[in-house]
């Protein structure tokens, strides 16, 4: 129907040129009438159109553009069928006919990516029933974050839109997709760590986008802790990492591997009244190693899945994965914990999954501004084995040696406090994007 509606607006703007622009050998004796007839009634005609029957963006420029080009058309033809090409030459045909239709087309596309969008929220908001849209939190290649709250509990809530394509790739068809984020959600919502974040509710709009509904968190990720306060001391970073390891631990005890564990994906935040309270998100590239072997990768098939920059060897190379894989990833959040800069850099993405592969990293200790314990250092190194054999054994494994390091100052929720207020993040929703 909409493809028809697109047709249906070309075709108007092709019909309004042939009865404004159809000539006839008399305007020679008015040729400047072909020059006051621009731009005529098919650049209302594209305006009105493309703001009232909005239509997704690239179809609408598309649509625009064939629009556009009507009035030239039906005057080039016209001029030629009877003999009369000499009064408008083709630069002043572009000038006249041309230039001012592209413009409307720009101002007209303008237009209806905000109609559209807006049209996009309202359904949205609609069809998530009791969860009212706030404002967006943020946009990635996965989807977008939005700000809600719940209309009768008065409680806050994110909810993140998933792309389909982002989920499962240009293949399978809906019900396919469906299927595979109805059981990723289910795997999540079966983890019930502290420091795993809730997930409320999940399901599909009828534009084709999947949601979750997710506790809101009030602080911010270690992507964006690193960026704007540096990199952390060795007894915070001890005191992080086995709260991250507490989430793992459960997780990979149901047999879940969570695939893209990365500082973006572990928020520290507040929690009534404790600070530096960790949380770990997007268990939505999880692998459950129980799954048929057809349905390995859920969530992007023939696709190596993760981020580059934190991409365990294995799973670069397409091999079998198990906890250790979601250890190794932990082991880059340390070192960018530990030192304000990745395990590798690179002149490209290729390059540095090739370092991981490959390559054997640097100490964190030879980067890091603050003295870290060898044992921590040695530690870190350990979980960016290349073999998993020789990496920690368990999430849990990995906890009780943190644990174990011996530290000249202690972080607990006194330190934690202490910082969150000097930094001026203490006040509710001060590190929130």
């Amino acid at each position: 129907k909409l493809n028809l509606g697109l047709a249906f607006e070309v075709l108007g703007s092709y019909g309004i040129a042939l009865s404004q622009y159809t000539l006839t050998p008399d305007i020679r004796r008015e040729p400047h009438i072909l020059h006051v007839l621009s731009p005529s009634w098919v650049a209302i005609w594209m305006l009105f159109y493309a703001i009232i029957v909005p239509a997704p963006p690239r179809k609408t420029v598309v649509a625009l553009l064939a629009s556009a080009t009507a009035p030239a058309v039906v005057i080039w033809f016209s001029l030629r069928a009877n003999g009369l090409a000499d009064l408008m030459p083709i630069p002043m045909l572009l000038v006249h006919h041309v230039l001012p239709y592209i413009i409307c087309a720009a101002m007209a596309h303008a237009g209806t990516r905000v109609v559209y969008n807006l049209g996009a929220d309202v359904v949205r908001a609609r069809e998530l029933g009791s969860y009212r849209l706030i404002e967006r939190l943020g946009r990635g290649g996965m989807g977008e974050v939005w700000r809600a709250s719940h209309q009768l509990l008065a409680r806050g809530a994110a909810i993140k839109f998933i792309r389909p394509e982002a989920l499962s790739g240009v293949h399978g068809d809906a019900d396919t997709m469906l299927k595979r984020f109805e059981r990723e959600a289910r795997y999540t919502a079966s983890l019930t760590s502290a420091h795993t974040v809730d997930l409320y509710d999940f399901g599909a709009t009828d534009d084709g986008r999947f949601y979750y509904v997710m506790e809101l968190l009030d602080g911010l990720d270690c992507d964006g802790l690193v960026r704007r306060f540096g990199a952390l001391p060795p007894a915070r970073v001890v005191h992080l990492l086995a709260q991250v390891c507490e989430s793992l631990d459960e997780a990979h005890t149901k047999n879940l591997i969570h695939r893209d564990v990365k500082p973006a994906n572990i928020y520290v935040c507040r929690s009534g009244n404790r600070f530096d309270f960790v949380k770990v998100l997007d268990f939505g590239l999880v692998t459950h190693g129980g799954a048929p072997a057809d349905d390995a990768h859920l969530t992007l098939p023939d696709q190596a899945v993760g981020t580059p920059q934190f991409m365990p060897p294995e799973v670069a190379l397409g091999k079998e994965i198990d906890g250790r894989t979601d250890l190794y990833a932990l082991g880059c959040v340390a070192y960018w914990l530990a030192t304000g800069r990745p395990v590798f850099v690179g002149e490209s993405l290729y390059d540095v999954i090739a370092q991981h592969m490959h390559a054997s990293p640097d100490p964190p200790s030879s980067h890091s501004p603050h003295p870290l314990p060898p044992e921590l250092d040695a530690l870190i190194l350990a979980c960016l084995e290349k073999d998993p054999e020789r990496r920690p054994g368990t999430a849990r494994e990995l906890a009780r040696r943190l644990q174990a390091i011996p530290l000249a100052d202690r972080w607990g929720d006194d330190q934690a406090a202490a910082w969150w207020a000097e930094a001026g993040l203490a006040q509710r929703g001060a590190g929130q994007p």
